[in-house]
């Protein structure tokens, strides 16, 4: 009975050419298109864990709750740092930050060498008011390589607007790629009234 059990459990993944085409129409930014076509194929593979992540993905990007997706990931593939890592920005985005440093710290132990999970964590604990632990995870993101936009918005969450424009116009001028979206960022919010927000846009329009 047991290894009936198990046998029950396992399910082949769908064929790769589907796979394929989803990534094909996420990466086009069709995302409403992927959305309802990884639903499809959830219905036949309903333990594709990739299958749930490429679900969450599409959701988050049309501003859709894309939390139950990203949950359902990481009961799928607990082993993936990205997928706890995905969960706690959604739960960062809905306001748990504790929940969301937990769910960082989970991907930081799955794969320590990612600079992106310390720096996670270190903007959750900014935006709950822990100042003295966001500034040890921020260090150890920056340590580890993180860009320097990522540093920037933790300090503009801590409140420190001039340490966090500067370190924002060194990764302008060093890795300007990594800005591209900070527009849309929502983890900006506390900079967009300052002057050099503005000006700082201006700079990324022309490059």
């Amino acid at each position: 009975m047991k290894s009936k059990a198990t046998k029950a459990k396992y399910q082949k993944p769908p064929p790769s050419e589907e796979v394929n085409a989803l990534l094909a129409l996420y990466n086009a930014r069709r995302y409403a298109e992927a959305e309802s076509r990884t639903r499809a194929l959830l219905k036949k593979y309903p333990e594709f864990g990739f299958g749930w992540k490429l679900l969450g993905g599409a959701q988050q990007m049309q501003g859709k709750d894309a939390l139950p997706a990203f949950r359902k990931v990481t009961e799928l593939m607990p082993v993936d740092p990205e997928a706890h890592f995905n969960l706690g920005v959604v739960l960062k985005g809905a306001g748990r930050l504790q929940d969301a440093a937990a769910s960082n710290q989970k991907a930081i132990e799955l794969n320590p060498d990612d600079p992106y999970y310390p720096a996670g964590i270190a903007w959750a604990y900014a935006k709950d008011g822990n100042r003295e632990q966001a500034l040890v995870y921020i260090r150890r993101a920056e340590a580890a390589g993180v860009p320097l936009k990522e540093i920037g918005l933790v300090y503009g969450s801590l409140g420190d607007l001039d340490t966090a424009f500067d370190y924002l116009e060194r990764g302008f001028e060093a890795e300007p790629g990594t800005l591209a979206n900070i527009a849309a960022d929502p983890s900006a919010d506390p900079l967009r009234d300052d002057p050099r927000w503005d000006e700082l846009l201006e700079k990324l329009a022309r490059e």
